[in-house]
């Protein structure tokens, strides 16, 4: 597949994809071990995997994600050390990876009624984003969107990625269903002018200009047909 469209700009993807900061009073809040985690606490045989399983909590109460080890806060760690008893020494999560990380995650969604984002919530958010794009919703929006339907849904949200993913194969989706029905219903030669128009990239500045008047032509047909109340015959904006 393509490149992804541009959706947020770099310091909004960092943001989105990094573990929330949290004050004093927000992480008092979010690391509030509740009865079911004490009785998992318990069973945790490693200090490393105990904060880490708190840490794990607290991140997705905060903002229904998970992250890497690697990305918590040494502030979370030290708070959340001090919670359990256990010395900041002994906390070096650089080892809670892989499958016990994951397994925590799974107890974690299960406790708190989530799902985790795999191919059946692709499958789901990729029949929601079609929608908005028949709505024509530009692809910020759309992202916002998303991200909310998730969380209404309670569906573990994944990386900024993984959702522009999503939406990048929804809008090619979308253009190439769009373009197929008009050219079902147009003449050949105004079939022509699409042609040109959708390839257009190509031109050079002088050549562009020749294309307006058939543009225009093109535009004024589409306004007298009846294919859809909302479709638009210019190449959808990626951007």
């Amino acid at each position: 597949m393509s490149a992804h469209i541009k959706i947020l700009g770099q310091q909004d993807i960092q943001d989105f994809d990094a573990v929330p900061e949290l004050n004093g009073e927000d992480r008092k809040k979010f690391f509030y071990i509740p009865i079911w985690a004490k009785e998992i606490l318990e069973n945790l045989r490693t200090p490393v995997n105990k904060v880490g399983f708190i840490l794990q909590l607290g991140y997705f109460k905060a903002n229904n994600k998970f992250f890497s080890s690697k990305s918590f806060n040494p502030k979370d760690v030290e708070f959340v050390s001090e919670k359990l008893q256990i010395p900041f020494s002994n906390s070096d999560l650089s080892c809670y990876l892989g499958s016990t990380s994951e397994r925590h995650q799974e107890i974690i969604l299960n406790n708190l009624g989530w799902s985790k984002f795999d191919e059946g919530a692709k499958n789901i958010l990729a029949q929601e984003a079609a929608i908005l794009c028949s709505k024509q919703t530009k692809p910020r929006l759309m992202f916002i969107s998303l991200v909310e339907f998730l969380r209404y849904k309670k569906i573990e949200v994944p990386t900024y990625y993984a959702i522009s993913e999503i939406i990048t194969q929804s809008l090619q989706d979308f253009e190439r269903n769009l373009i197929i029905l008009l050219k079902e219903n147009l003449e050949e030669e105004d079939q022509q002018i699409l042609d040109e128009l959708l390839g257009e990239d190509d031109y050079t500045d002088e050549e562009k200009q020749n294309l307006q008047l058939k543009r225009y032509k093109l535009t004024q047909l589409k306004k007298a047909t009846n294919l859809s109340g909302h479709l638009k015959l210019k190449k959808i904006s990626m951007t």
